[in-house]
This record gives C-alpha cells, sequence and structure tokens, in this order.
C-alpha cells in the first residue's frame, strides 16, 4: 500500500513560498540536484515548497523541473512524494533515481511523466513509520497558527492524469492545476 510521504507545490523562487499559517520547518538544498526547499511538517507527512536554484544541475539530472516552477508555469507545479511498496501492476511504470546528495537512497520516478501531469515518485520502504517527520524532528513538532494537525487528503488536479493507481491518501483528478490540502481542521487551496 502507498501512502503519502509528501506533497511538493513548484514555485519560482523562495520569495513565492507563501506559507502564511504555517509554521515553518527545516528546509535544505538539494545539493546536485539543483533545486532547495522549505518544509511545512505534520506528524506523518509533510508539505514541501520547492523552487530551482542551479537550472544546469536540474537540466543534467533529467528533471523537469524548471518548467514546473516557472511563472507562468509550463508544467504542473504540483506533485507529490509516495511511499511503501509499488503494486505489481504499476512496478513497470516507475524508474529508480538515486539522490545525489544522499548515496543509497533511491526515488521511484514515474518514467513517463508528461508535463501535463503531477510530479509523482515513490520511496520504496517496507517500513512507512520510519519516514515519518516525527520519527526524525521529533515529537513536539511546531503548532501552526492556521490549526493544521496533519495531511489527511490531498487532491491535485491537472491537465493530464498521472499513469498509476489510485494512492489511499492522493486523489488525482482532471482540470486547472490546483492543490487542495485536507489538513484535518482546516483546508487549502494552492493555485499556479
Amino acid at each position: 500500500m502507498l501512502e503519502l510521504d509528501h506533497v511538493i507545490h513548484f514555485v519560482p523562487g523562495e520569495d513565492a513560498a507563501d506559507l502564511t499559517g504555517f509554521a515553518q520547518g527545516p528546509g535544505r538544498v538539494h545539493t546536485g540536484q539543483g533545486t532547495r526547499n522549505v518544509r511545512v511538517l505534520f506528524e506523518r507527512n509533510y508539505l514541501e515548497v520547492a523552487w530551482v536554484e542551479h537550472p544546469d544541475e536540474v537540466a543534467a539530472r533529467g528533471l523537469d523541473f524548471v518548467a514546473r516552477c516557472a511563472r507562468p508555469a509550463t508544467a504542473t507545479p504540483f506533485g507529490c512524494v509516495l511511499r511503501g511498496q509499488i503494486p505489481e501492476r504499476d512496478r513497470a511504470l516507475f524508474v529508480p533515481y538515486e539522490l545525489p546528495d544522499a548515496p543509497g537512497v533511491v526515488l521511484h520516478l514515474l518514467a513517463a511523466q508528461t508535463p501535463g501531469a503531477p510530479f509523482v515518485a515513490v520511496f520504496v520502504v517496507d517500513d512507512c513509520e520510519a519516514r515519518w517527520p516525527s520519527r526524525h524532528v521529533g515529537p513536539d513538532l511546531p503548532l501552526h497558527p492556521c490549526g493544521a494537525t496533519q495531511l489527511v487528503r490531498v487532491k491535485i488536479a491537472a491537465p493530464e492524469l498521472p499513469p498509476i493507481s489510485q494512492v489511499a491518501d492522493v486523489a488525482f483528478a482532471l482540470g486547472a492545476p490546483r492543490l487542495h490540502l485536507d489538513m484535518g481542521t482546516t483546508a487549502a487551496t494552492r493555485e499556479p
């Protein structure tokens, strides 16, 4: 079963990372990948706002993040990273991608991701709980002023759907790019 590890909102730069109402968690530079992020942490998953810092590094890795971060976006600026085991019927759709700044850590990317579809990748793990932010940051995660306590369900609308089966915490829908977050006590919608 796959579950949500994190949802990604691609933006043109740090100044576009609007996290009003959220306590910002630690971000990081993705060395060798050309991107940087800030994160909003919840117990089991998180929201990542990412942008391109070095377009040449992004291009060298074969990622379509420049198009996803552009404004106006030339690709769907939303995506998700899942965790767990990829169902047998979907395994051939994914290719391994070793994170350049974390030797041995492999993400599995949808091989035929089109610009119109959301970005989708999977951390293949047996122990999903080991990837929870609360296991790495600690149980005392920051409280969010907006009252959000968790990412319960995510809906990503895009002009094209990814070619994978439905995922427990994430729904994909056809339409103009839009990200809807159900966060337990509150909800938020983001557009490009």
